[in-house]
């Protein structure tokens, strides 16, 4: 075989080391343009989020906790009172999915003294080593 003729490996691998650079330049625009399409939302994309976001989550507010040994649980009766880890007016846990995510007062609704809600004060950034 002549230099002209060569084997069809040897020749890619030529011209894959001659335009070496520019073959890294295509595919990493091509990656940086995957990516950009990647960020974009698509209508498909917002309907999902649509979708997602209507998704019902329970959420929780925890007045208070304490420990009590199993005697002391099990000789609960109405009227007994459970004292707990807060004091009154301290600030409650607003909790979803086992994690708490805020934390606010206590208010009674509309002037309604039956009924009552969060006032909520502060957002609980997510803790990264919880996943």
């Amino acid at each position: 075989m002549s230099s002209k003729q060569q084997a069809p490996e040897v020749a890619d691998s030529v011209a894959g080391s001659q335009h070496g650079g520019d073959m890294a330049a295509v595919s990493e625009v091509g990656t940086r343009d995957q990516q950009s399409a990647a960020a974009a939302p698509t209508s498909s994309m917002k309907s999902n989020l649509r979708a997602i976001m209507r998704i019902p989550v329970t959420i929780k507010v925890v007045v208070g906790s304490t420990t009590l040994p199993i005697a002391a649980l099990a000789a609960l009766a109405p009227g007994s009172v459970v004292p707990l880890d807060r004091n009154v007016g301290d600030k409650v846990d607003v909790v979803a999915n086992g994690r708490v995510i805020a934390r606010g007062a206590i208010v009674v609704i509309d002037g309604d003294a039956s009924r009552f809600g969060v006032a909520i004060d502060a957002l609980v950034e997510p803790n990264p080593a919880e996943g």
